[in-house]
């Protein structure tokens, strides 16, 4: 037995040092009391991701949409790189 590391029992086998804890599961015993705190129930019912799909196909439909025309239009008159840009910036502030 080495001297000066007092964990070491009668037998001679070392002892696990004593946790500063109160309790060996306190990290349990604290995820419990933070599900039971929980006023409302979380119910995922998918509306949300409804609401972030129907927003994203909405802006890309637009940029879609009227950047199409502004390319059309801008191949029509001349200047497509121009009127594609307007088109889709018209499409992004109309979505």
């Amino acid at each position: 037995m080495i001297s000066g590391l007092g964990n070491s029992s009668a037998n001679g086998q070392i002892q696990a040092p004593v946790s500063s804890h109160r309790d060996g599961n306190w990290y349990r015993t604290a995820r419990k009391s933070t599900s039971e705190v929980a006023a409302e129930p979380v119910v995922d019912d998918g509306v949300v991701g409804d609401i972030a799909w129907s927003a994203v196909s909405l802006i890309a439909s637009g940029i879609i949409l009227y950047g199409g025309l502004g390319w059309l239009v801008g191949r029509w008159v001349g200047n497509q790189s121009a009127l594609t840009a307007v088109g889709v910036l018209v499409g992004v502030a109309l979505s």
